[in-house]
Parts: structure tokens; C-alpha cells; sequence
């Protein structure tokens, strides 16, 4: 019985690519643009940097999980 990998359509890769550079841009306009002191814009910044660092190594993290757990490509 062959075992099929799934695999993501270009279409799908640009749409998520598209995805996280809109909203990368939304948070930076809007740290820049938000009336609010400098020590609080630079606060948001960096809290928006550690959120997108986090997501990136969650993800990660759960498909090398996925990976791990999947029978395809074990070596037991």
C-alpha cells in the first residue's frame, strides 16, 4: 500500500506568503501611525516582533511533531 504525502499547491504557498506580509505591514502601520508616546509604539513593536518569532517556532514545533508521530518515514 503506498502511503501519498500531502503536498501544498503554489497557490496555497502564495496565498500564505501574501497572508503574512499583509499582516506584518497592518502591525507596522499601525505602530507607526497609533497617537500614542514613543516608549509605548516601541513596546507594541517589539510585542508584535515576539508574537510573529513565537508563531513561526510553534509551527515549527508542531510539524516536526506531526513528523515524528506520522508512520511515513520512520525508521523503526
Amino acid at each position: 500500500m503506498a502511503i501519498r504525502n500531502p503536498t501544498n499547491s503554489s497557490s496555497w504557498i502564495l496565498f500564505t506568503w501574501i497572508c503574512f506580509f499583509v499582516s506584518i505591514l497592518s502591525l507596522g502601520a499601525a505602530v507607526i501611525y497609533m497617537p500614542m508616546e514613543s516608549w509605548l509604539r516601541a513596546y507594541l513593536g517589539l510585542s508584535g516582533l515576539f508574537i510573529v518569532q513565537s508563531s513561526i517556532s510553534l509551527s515549527k514545533t508542531l510539524r516536526d511533531l506531526a513528523e515524528e508521530n506520522s508512520p511515513v518515514g520512520r525508521a523503526d
